[in-house]
């Protein structure tokens, strides 16, 4: 996590708060969010109930999942 450039992190949260999400209504956020976990390594899961969706997002093999 020290490799994390401030400028990306200011972008990417700029990004995320952007998106009209209100739950249940994720508007996007949820899908670019997983996109982007994934396209860095990490295994995600969608889980959804009734109209709220929620994700899971895991890195590695170890750990308490």
């Amino acid at each position: 996590m020290n490799n994390i450039n401030k400028d990306s992190l200011l972008s990417l949260a700029k990004k995320l708060i952007g998106f009209k999400s209100i739950s249940p209504n994720q508007a996007g956020a949820l899908d670019y969010l997983q996109q982007l976990l994934e396209q860095r390594g990490f295994n995600t899961i969608r889980v959804d109930r009734g109209d709220t969706s929620n994700l899971i997002a895991k890195i590695g093999a170890d750990g308490p999942l």
